[in-house]
């Protein structure tokens, strides 16, 4: 299908069914239709840094999955653009500094590893310089600023 329409037509799950459920007025009745069921490839490979252990437990734990290797796709294991955001909050709240952007561009956990380690750019997240009851603020104090 994916050869025939761009890729954010190509739906992330298809669950068959023998007959649409309908309300008493005739019309199709969403709540009752079955949900789709994201799983993760249990064969995958495994993480082998840090920050793949890292982006395996919160990509896990954003999707509502129990394991994820490094080559399953975000949004095919359920993924959209709300969790996509929320993935990178909490990584951000673990040290990992990733663009949403970059899940858009490499869905998964290997592709974004490599993207971390290629561009160099802090893997970890400075601490804020600004303390409570300065009265002017430099740059040494906004570290994300040279970013």
């Amino acid at each position: 299908m994916s050869e025939a329409v761009p890729d954010y037509m190509v739906p992330s799950a298809i669950v068959a069914i023998d007959v649409l459920p309908l309300t008493p007025n005739g019309k199709l009745d969403r709540r009752a239709l079955p949900a789709p069921e994201f799983t993760a490839n249990t064969e995958g490979r495994a993480p082998r840094t840090p920050q793949e252990e890292i982006l395996c437990g919160v990509f896990a734990e954003v999707l509502g999955i129990g394991r994820v290797s490094i080559d399953d796709n975000f949004f095919e294991l359920g993924g959209h653009s709300l969790l996509a955001v929320s993935l990178v909050e909490r990584l951000r709240e673990r040290g990992l500094a990733v663009p949403v952007r970059s899940l858009f561009v490499t869905p998964t956990v290997a592709g974004l590893a490599s993207g971390l380690e290629t561009t160099g750019k802090n893997l970890l997240i400075p601490p804020n310089g600004i303390v409570e009851g300065v009265e002017v603020i430099t740059p040494e104090m906004v570290p994300l600023a040279g970013l």
